[in-house]
């Protein structure tokens, strides 16, 4: 896999996609030049896993729907199970309202996967405020750091 970053979010109210772009952000400012950025419910599953092979930074964020993952990461994370990639540094965020259950679901998703998890994991409830933004800027910037 070559040096570069995939961040892949779905949200539903743009609190998660904030946290997003402030991953991106992170990536870029530690030097990422490769670094995609993915509305998993806007881009076509095949588009997303074709730079998960290709590069070796993914961070994966999600909004909390039904105690879960949102329909369209649930999909994703489903197909990615089945490819079983291996060796990708991994970084996870995200939000939720009045109860958890995305970053649960991404955590046991790389409990199978046993990707190298990055620091720090950010759950944010409602809307992300500036401290927690720049907790998602750490994330990509200590997934950049990480990457070969």
């Amino acid at each position: 896999s070559e040096k570069g970053a995939v961040v892949v979010y779905g949200s539903m109210y743009s609190h998660t996609q904030r946290m997003a772009e402030a991953v991106a952000r992170g990536l870029v400012e530690a030097g990422v030049e490769q670094t995609r950025l993915y509305d998993i419910a806007h881009t076509h599953t095949s588009y997303v896993i074709n730079d998960l092979w290709r590069f070796q930074g993914v961070a994966l964020g999600c909004c909390t729907y039904n105690l879960g993952l949102f329909p369209p990461m649930d999909h994703l994370l489903r197909q990615l199970a089945a490819k079983s990639l291996k060796n990708r540094m991994l970084g996870i965020f995200g939000s939720y309202s009045w109860s958890g259950g995305a970053v649960k679901a991404l955590q046991a998703f790389n409990e199978k996967a046993k990707w190298t998890l990055v620091e720090p994991v950010v759950e944010v409830k409602m809307a992300p405020v500036a401290d927690q933004l720049e907790q998602c800027a750490q994330l990509g910037r200590n997934l950049g750091k990480r990457l070969d």
